[in-house]
């Protein structure tokens, strides 16, 4: 959502990053969702494997969403 609304800015510099930004995110979190399934389809060592990497990242997924600093600042 950020870079889709930040590619929408009268800063004509920002937006042009911001946009293609927007590209690159929309890419990779497709191409890694298209892995996330395949390897869970997969075998049953690779769909083992899948979980086991989910289990151990999941506790990391709250900070997604708790600005930092940096954050914070780009709002202000």
């Amino acid at each position: 959502h950020l870079t889709d609304a930040l590619g929408r800015s009268a800063h004509p510099e920002l937006a042009g990053i911001a946009a293609k930004a927007h590209k690159e995110a929309r890419y990779h979190a497709r191409h890694s969702g298209e892995w996330v399934v395949r390897l869970g389809d997969g075998t049953d060592e690779s769909r083992r494997r899948a979980q086991r990497a989910l289990d151990d990242l999941w506790r990391f997924t709250g900070e997604l969403f708790v600005p930092d600093e940096v954050d914070t600042a780009m709002l202000a």
